[in-house]
């Protein structure tokens, strides 16, 4: 499946709070967009709503390579390391 589909598919899906199928989607887009600063950026904060700790910090931790000034970001990494 296009990686590109799956992410677009994951947000649709969390926005309506259909957080089972949105994390399908989303750990199927990671597979091949796990470099991808922006998608890793999103992931942080899906897996995080979705109760995905492990996830939510492995992706901030990725995207704060790319986004080293990003505070949200640089929080949210925070949030889960304690």
């Amino acid at each position: 499946a296009d990686p590109e589909l799956c992410w677009n598919l994951g947000k649709s899906y969390a926005s309506l709070d259909k957080y089972d199928e949105a994390l399908r989607y989303y750990e199927a887009a990671e597979r091949e967009l796990g470099e991808n600063p922006e998608f890793l950026k999103d992931a942080a904060y899906f897996y995080r709503n979705a109760g995905e700790r492990k996830s939510a910090l492995a992706c901030a931790k990725k995207a704060l390579e790319t986004f080293s000034e990003d505070y949200e970001l640089e929080m949210l990494k925070e949030e889960f390391e304690i």
